[in-house]
């Protein structure tokens, strides 16, 4: 098993289904809580981001409530929305983007009630994965902390002078550690 996903893959794949569902869909975006942008379904336009957008998405990370009021944009060529997407206890864990040609605009409240069984299905989606990487993680360190606990265990039965048994464990703890040491 490996300890990562394909985020990408995982999102490219919620694209999709925006693509049969929402008519005029031209891009997808997902930005983090401090607003970088991490996956990216970019238009076949080249589409110019405008601080009207910018200042959207910071305001709807920094209070999520706001969404409604700053979500859509236009960009000229087209109408961004800008969805909030969240983790355990309602944290804001970034944002979705989503473009749509402005001949298929609608209003925010529809567009996010045409998009939310995606949208939170995705959002469910990556966390679950993150919460399984940390327990993956969690499970790998355990694991390498029993190891120690067994090598120490030989070193104490095997070794003769007290003095020749602690020099080994602190060998150990510090190739545990990564820690450089004479």
């Amino acid at each position: 098993m490996s300890g990562g996903f394909d985020k990408n893959q995982t999102i490219q794949d919620y694209t999709i289904i925006l693509w049969a569902l929402l008519p005029g869909f031209m891009a997808f975006y997902c930005h983090d809580r401090r607003g970088i942008r991490f996956f990216e379904q970019p238009a076949a336009e080249v589409i110019e981001f405008s601080t009207d957008y910018d200042d959207a998405v910071k305001r709807i990370l920094a209070d999520p409530e706001q969404a409604a009021t700053f979500g859509q944009v236009d960009l000229g060529l087209a109408v961004a929305y800008i969805i909030p997407f969240t983790g355990d206890h309602s944290s804001v864990l970034g944002v979705f983007s989503i473009l749509v040609q402005p001949d298929e605009a609608k209003t925010y409240d529809e567009i996010v009630d045409q998009v939310y069984p995606v949208v939170n299905s995705l959002q469910r989606e990556l966390s679950l994965r993150y919460r399984l990487m940390a327990a993956y993680k969690q499970l790998n360190t355990r694991s390498a902390e029993e190891n120690l606990l067994h090598q120490i265990e030989k070193v104490v039965y095997l070794r003769r002078t007290s003095d020749d048994t602690l020099t080994h464990i602190l060998l150990l703890c510090r190739k545990f550690l990564k820690v450089a040491g004479t």
